[in-house]
């Protein structure tokens, strides 16, 4: 606090006389305030100002504080001059000035020391940066960037709106996004969060739904999610609406599920004529479109009859040359080059005589070229493709019908294989029927699926580490004399192949799988196609021809010498 000190003379301290200070006061101008000694009761001080000798407080006096002629535009307390609304003197000894109504150290009283930092209007704020805003009481703690009644400046009110960063914000989950009031709930720019924007422009429930065609529904414990009304179990063409099958389609509950897939309630059955003496069917992606196309072996004509997949029906078949194949036929990208190969056993019973394996390498544009051939002894039959040793390369699995054993040949990732060895021996020819590749228990390491039908009738799984078996089990899925094939495909939605096997019964075709979410039965009676003079249609394949979700299942109707029925199982709703 500013202080104003006029010249003070001691005339006492020079002995002079009254006279003499009357003349020593002409001399300085009467700019002069003389401090003429005691004189006066109590704290009171004579202090001679302007020629008149008067008793002056100077512990409180403004214009005489602390000494005569020291003046203080504050308060003078104990003779010091002090700032502030509300002017104590706090402190041991000496003590210094404070302000009470601010001081956070002497907040209100004396040493009454605030926590945070901050002291208004004499009170502790909880808040480190508050603002004083006016009230009846002379004063609130209040802060202006969150306070209701005083939002950004003192008495500006936001009645039922929230007060954020300063700004009166009204919604259900109002917030301030660069500087910008929003609601968050349904803000297309903000939605959920400060900059997340919705496609569509449309947020509802703080999600972005409408641009997927997308409802929000709660889940019961006031939880709200953006679901599909057409595909969601729980909410299943209307919020809570759910499904005892656990699958939904169309916005209407299935009548039959495996997962959350539905299954069809009928199936379209094409077919055509292909080649003579069929001996295998499968459905494989072979051109990555998402169609899986239809395959055939035909031993007479020596050729593979590949229908690609489509929505349309069965179209004229691309032919592979290949030599009088057998059964044996797996799909893999064995050069590495980015494109699906086709790997099929050539078999050595009836002119030409032939004991092989042929490579036909894709070339990504739905065409074969010339295939490698590999040598291969003991009449070879079913054959897949799997890594057996981990070293990133397909490997051939291979059933020898000469040697009563599986084998494996050991892939070099370029195309090229090692002789066979033998790994899995087997009892007899008819124990022969079909060898499959599939991730069973899900940790990224193959199993071979081994179909036996002959002394015994089950499907091994076996494991492998550096090409060899280590381990053998029972499939976990109880089958019968009625067995008659097995593959695999993707029947329960989770992205992973599931083991399907055909079971032949009077009512007709049963087909069930096993798969991460248990045992599904597909069908319990698929109507078989026939055509004399052939007998009834053998199933070997399933997958997706059409590409529409649905499960669909291929196979042929042979004999001997005869054209080949060739089927397609459409599943339908």
């Amino acid at each position: 606090m500013r202080t104003k000190t006029l010249t003070t003379i001691d005339l006492r301290a020079l002995g002079c006389s009254l006279l003499a200070c009357w003349a020593v006061m002409a001399l300085t101008a009467c700019n002069v305030t003389l401090d003429v000694g005691p004189g006066c009761d109590g704290a009171l001080r004579a202090c001679m100002v302007d020629g008149v000798t008067t008793c002056v407080a100077v512990a409180t006096d403004e214009a005489h504080c602390g000494a005569c002629g020291q003046t203080c535009d504050g308060t003078c307390l104990d003779g010091m001059c002090c700032a502030g609304d509300a002017p104590r003197i706090c402190g041991e000894d000496a003590g210094v000035c404070v302000d009470v109504m601010t001081d956070a150290a002497n907040c209100g009283a004396c040493g009454q020391v605030c926590a945070s930092g901050a002291c208004v209007a004499g009170s502790c704020c909880d808040s480190a940066t508050p603002d004083a805003c006016p009230s009846s009481a002379g004063g609130a703690c209040v802060s202006l960037a969150s306070d209701v009644d005083n939002c950004g400046s003192c008495g500006h009110s936001c009645g039922d709106a929230s007060c954020l960063e300063g700004l009166c914000c009204g919604g259900e989950r109002a917030a301030v996004c660069s500087g910008v009031c929003v609601d968050l709930a349904n803000d297309g720019s903000n939605c959920g969060e400060c900059g997340h924007l919705c496609a569509s422009g449309f947020c509802e429930a703080g999600l972005c739904c409408a641009e997927e065609g997308k409802m929000v529904c709660g889940d019961g414990t006031g939880v709200l999610n953006c679901v599909d009304l057409s595909t969601d179990p729980n909410n299943c063409g209307a919020c809570g609406e759910g499904c005892s099958t656990g699958a939904c389609e169309d916005g209407t509950c299935c009548t039959q599920a495996c997962g959350s897939v539905c299954l069809p309630t009928r199936y379209e059955l094409l077919r055509a004529w292909g080649g003579h003496e069929g001996l295998a069917a499968r459905l494989i992606d072979l051109d990555g479109d998402g169609f899986d196309d239809a395959i055939w072996n035909i031993q007479i004509e020596g050729q593979m009859e590949i229908v690609w997949g489509n929505v349309l029906g069965l179209s004229s078949p691309t032919i592979v040359p290949t030599g009088r194949v057998g059964a044996g036929m797996a799909a893999g990208d064995v050069d590495e080059d980015g494109n699906l190969d086709i790997v099929a056993s050539i078999q050595a019973m009836g002119p030409p005589i032939a004991n092989e394996i042929r490579v036909f390498f894709g070339d990504g544009h739905r065409g074969f070229g010339r295939p490698a051939i590999l040598r291969q002894e003991a009449n070879p039959g079913w054959v897949t493709l799997m890594d057996t040793n981990a070293d990133g390369h397909l490997d051939i699995v291979v059933r020898l019908m000469g040697a009563n054993c599986t084998a494996v040949r050991l892939g070099d990732g370029e195309g090229g294989f090692a002789p066979s060895q033998c790994v899995i021996p087997y009892a007899t020819l008819s124990d022969n029927e079909s060898l499959r590749t599939v991730d069973l228990n899900r940790d990224g390491v193959p199993e071979l699926l081994d179909a036996r039908i002959g002394t015994e009738v089950a499907i091994w799984v076996h494991h492998f580490a550096d090409g060899a078996v280590v381990s053998s089990e029972l499939l976990p899925l109880a089958v019968t004399s009625s067995l008659r094939s097995m593959d695999v495909a993707d029947v329960d939605g989770d992205g992973l192949q599931d083991v399907i096997v055909f079971e032949e019964e009077p009512t007709g075709l049963r087909i069930r799988a096993l798969g991460s979410r248990g045992e599904c039965v597909l069908t319990q009676g698929l109507a078989l196609g026939s055509s004399a003079p052939s007998p009834t249609e053998y199933v070997s394949g399933a997958g997706d021809f059409d590409a529409d979700g649905r499960i669909d299942f291929v196979g042929r109707s042979t004999c001997g010498l005869c054209p080949t029925q060739e089927y397609v199982h459409l599943g339908r709703r």
